[in-house]
């Protein structure tokens, strides 16, 4: 089971980590950053599930891909919210499937996350969808 996120847009972050793009998605800190305890820079390892393209005409269309893995690096970006900034060794899966800001939406299921020298898995028990 896992954390499940549905992104419109994927964005650019204010910030450059080392290891990390400027490329970021965002989570409500209630789903993992608070009930999980995590640090600034923890890795969190996801899988993007589901990806669609803005049309040139307006609408979006689902592109068949298979799911990949990829990693993000946490970062608490303000009182609400987590940033998960795509680590550097990832972007290259999601550039060449022609993902990219401000014109592609995503699944993403987020798996496990490594604290403390072990990987644990997010939500082992149930999906929760965010």
């Amino acid at each position: 089971m896992v954390l499940i996120a549905e992104y419109r847009k994927l964005s650019l972050g204010t910030q450059k980590l080392a290891g990390a793009t400027v490329i970021r998605v965002t989570l409500p800190k209630t789903s993992l950053s608070i009930p999980y305890e995590l640090k600034e820079k923890t890795i969190v390892h996801a899988e993007v599930i589901k990806f669609l393209e803005d049309g040139s005409f307006g609408g979006q269309k689902q592109i068949p891909i298979s799911p990949f893995k990829l990693d993000f690096i946490l970062v608490s970006a303000n009182v609400a919210f987590d940033s998960l900034y795509i680590d550097e060794k990832s972007w290259p899966l999601l550039r060449d499937c022609g993902i990219l800001p401000d014109r592609s939406s995503l699944s993403i299921r987020f798996t496990s996350f490594e604290k403390d020298g072990t990987l644990y898995e997010i939500y082992p028990k149930r999906d929760v969808v965010v």
